[in-house]
């Protein structure tokens, strides 16, 4: 899941919250602050 979100993290913050949804399952969510020429990278990672 990381090496998915090298990209976004060369000059930016990235923001990760983690929930425990279940036992056995968690969520984890991304938010980050993208910058004008970011389109290529973010349509790669998405």
């Amino acid at each position: 899941m990381f090496k998915e979100l090298s990209p976004l993290l060369r000059q930016r913050a990235v923001l990760l919250t983690v929930t425990r949804l279940e036992e056995d399952e968690i969520r984890v969510e991304v938010s980050e602050e993208g910058q004008a020429d970011d389109d290529e990278e973010l349509d790669e990672v998405a």
